[in-house]
């Protein structure tokens, strides 16, 4: 159905060969037109503050900016005497968003870069929670532990601290 009412609004025939060219020139200029309405992806999806959260009757309370870089690179495993649990979220625009903005590296770069040290150096991954309200729960119940979520889906919890929000640009 959808094909034909694109054909129809490019005014072709619906038949073979001709309704599917009808079909992606019609949706071309659909696309064309919301382009030069505003109204495209782009505005849609918008980057969102990042918020990085550790355990607040843990040792992590006052680490820095670089000091969370340093963590998920595997540069660094330790803050005092006990070993950092490193926490990710599952692929997707928050996991890019934190990679780029706070380590500094694509998800491909990222991924890269753990398979030499695990493969050279022995290292362990990072490991990866559920989604927001799991790394919200381990972060909550782990005094060693630092994460990150999206700012907006940060709750009042007395167990968590939120280090430092990093802005969307």
């Amino acid at each position: 159905m959808g094909i034909r009412f694109l054909a129809l609004l490019a005014g072709r025939r619906v038949d073979g060969r001709r309704a599917r060219v009808a079909g992606w020139w019609a949706a071309a200029a659909l696309c064309l037109l919301a382009a030069l309405a505003g109204v495209g992806v782009a505005s849609v999806v918008r980057a969102e503050d990042i918020a990085v959260i550790v355990n607040v009757g843990g040792p992590l309370t006052s680490l820095t900016l670089p000091d969370v870089r340093a963590l998920y690179l595997g540069e660094r495993q330790f803050v005092g005497p006990e070993m950092v649990v490193v926490l990710h979220l599952p692929e997707g625009d928050a996991k890019a968003t934190f990679l780029s903005r706070v380590v500094g590296r694509t998800l491909k770069e990222y991924k890269l870069h753990w398979l030499q040290r695990v493969f050279q150096e022995g290292a362990t991954l990072p490991k990866v929670v559920a989604g927001p309200e799991a790394m919200l729960g381990v972060v909550a119940t782990r005094r060693n532990s630092v994460g990150y979520l999206p700012a907006s889906l940060v709750h009042d919890m007395p167990e968590v601290k939120v280090l430092f929000v990093v802005p969307s640009p």
